[in-house]
């Protein structure tokens, strides 16, 4: 019995701790999360105002509940904070896997990517883990005495807080997206040999026009079993496009800049121009803003000096934003030069935890990215494009 019980506290000590820490790591992330969860799964998106502050409370009792089991701090409340985890996240993970809401939980923050059966099956399993320690939990004690253990539970807590804070105020200290600094992105956009793409299928609503009788099948099987040639059935009602079986998806699949001249009243252009910027041999920035109006002018104006000076040196600023108005009051805020590009939202959210976020690339890399807050001297910058 003791043996089983140092097993299951491991086992959910270290699933805790290392679903808090990598939450912990991008609680941005978290957030996107859960204004997914509320917009789509639940049909609230005005929750979506309180997504980053449970975000971050979610992460740190994770977090919490994981290293105190891990080191035996508070037994008896750490196997309850345990329970109750999995008895809210259990059923609520079955529903996201039967309905399917969202393609990932989130559960591993972008670490570790689960399908939401996977994540049922994994708390199939972690619940009765935890039942089991709560139920013995009465005759364990923990390996800290006295005012210790409150003390430990209260720093462990104000940690993982002042760690999110700080991953909220600069980059993410370890970055889980596809858009790391080194990375050729046009390596991430490829779809390797062999694989194959997302299936779509037109569905069609058939009437028999002498018995009445109404089927329904996909364009594939109307063709294959050349149904057309029955004359006796009549389309009565076609589908949009619906995804019949999931493909490969490279890392990075929905990149996309389209021009605007603000001089046209923010005419967008349909061409994209991705693999251009992409091409270019030359360093560039990308000026990544995914809603201006949730940025502020000072941001900008931290990047200001920097832009400003690169432009002497013939690179080149492209700002990308998902703002489809009013941008000539936007582009009002920058005292640099910059040429403007929209792009999917999600994809810039992804690009970089920063609103607005600043990176450097040549030849498709990425060199470096940074946080309006940790924007670099001209110094350090002419030693990075040195190199």
């Amino acid at each position: 019995m003791k043996s089983t019980k140092l097993i299951s506290r491991i086992i959910l000590g270290i699933i805790f701790t290392f679903s808090g820490f990598v939450k912990a790591v991008d609680p941005l992330g978290s957030a996107y999360k859960f204004s997914d969860y509320f917009t789509d799964a639940f049909g609230v998106p005005e929750l979506s105002s309180i997504s980053l502050t449970l975000a971050i409370i979610l992460s740190a009792f994770e977090f919490l509940v994981g290293i105190c089991l891990l080191l035996n701090i508070k037994p008896r409340l750490a196997s309850l904070g345990a329970l109750i985890f999995m008895a809210i996240f259990t059923p609520l993970t079955l529903y996201i896997a039967i309905a399917s809401p969202v393609e990932d939980c989130g559960c591993f923050g972008d670490a570790v990517k689960l399908s939401n059966w996977e994540t049922f099956l994994k708390n199939i399993i972690l619940l009765p883990l935890s039942v089991f320690l709560f139920n013995q939990s009465k005759s364990q004690y923990s390996t800290f005495k006295g005012k210790t253990d409150w003390i430990l539970t209260t720093a462990f807590f104000a940690l993982v807080l002042y760690f999110q804070y700080y991953n909220l105020r600069h980059l993410p200290v370890i970055d889980f997206m596809p858009y790391k600094v080194g990375t050729y992105i046009p390596d991430k956009m490829k779809m390797p040999a062999g694989e194959k793409q997302d299936s779509f299928a037109v569905f069609y609503t058939m009437k028999h026009l002498e018995t009445g009788k109404i089927m329904e099948v996909n364009d594939g099987e109307y063709l294959q079993k050349e149904i057309w040639k029955d004359t006796l059935w009549q389309i009565t009602e076609t589908s949009e496009p619906k995804l019949i079986k999931k493909g490969y998806k490279p890392p990075i699949y929905n990149f996309k800049a389209y021009p605007v001249d603000l001089t046209l009243s923010n005419q967008q252009s349909t061409d994209d121009k991705i693999p251009t910027l992409l091409a270019d041999e030359k360093f560039s920035f990308f000026i990544i803003s995914y809603d201006f109006a949730k940025s502020s002018r000072k941001a900008f104006d931290n990047m200001a000096d920097l832009i400003n000076y690169a432009y002497t040196k013939n690179i080149e600023a492209h700002l990308l934003t998902a703002n489809q108005s009013d941008l000539n009051k936007y582009a009002m805020r920058l005292s640099f030069p910059a040429k403007f590009y929209n792009s999917d939202p999600i994809t810039l959210k992804t690009i970089i935890r920063s609103n607005p976020g600043l990176l450097l690339l040549k030849n498709g890399t990425i060199i470096a990215k940074w946080h309006y807050n940790d924007i670099p001297s001209i110094k350090k910058f002419d030693k990075i494009i040195s190199k």
